[in-house]
């Protein structure tokens, strides 16, 4: 047969203990530690700062995210359809973006981090692509966004 166990509330080190007994009155005790952890990741987006206007063809995002664990947070950065996994390291991460081909506007980029334990954090930012062309604009004229 199963029984639920019920551990103390809150994130950190639990301690189980068992003790079974079989039909002759035999008993053994077992015990087990294993690490509680219901929190997502921190994660934070440095840049693009949301609402930020960029005209360079390339872009990089950075930020910070922070676990018990940093090391084995997986961070998922998803710009125009392209994905890219990077890791956190000493509390930070970055990846950079090849932005040529990407249409003038506004453009989410998509950042998720999940830690061992399966905890989620995930948060979007926008910045808005500009695109100007020195052979197409008027002489004084300004990028299209």
């Amino acid at each position: 047969s199963s029984t639920a166990l019920t551990l103390s509330s809150g994130d950190g080190l639990k301690h189980a203990y068992a003790k079974f007994i079989n039909g002759a009155k035999a008993s053994s005790c077992v015990s087990a530690s294993i690490t509680l952890d219901q929190t997502p990741p921190s994660l934070a987006v440095l840049t693009p700062s949301g609402g930020s206007s960029f005209a360079e063809n390339s872009l990089i995002v950075n930020g910070t995210c922070s676990e018990v664990n940093p090391s084995a947070v997986n961070i998922n950065v998803t710009l125009s359809g392209v994905t890219k996994r990077v890791s956190c390291s000493g509390g930070n991460f970055s990846t950079n973006f090849d932005l040529t081909t990407l249409a003038a506007g506004s453009t989410p980029v998509v950042l998720s981090a999940t830690d061992e334990a399966g905890n989620i954090k995930e948060i979007t930012s926008s910045f808005n692509r500009l695109v100007c062309s020195i052979f197409e604009l008027p002489l004084g004229s300004s990028c299209v966004d």
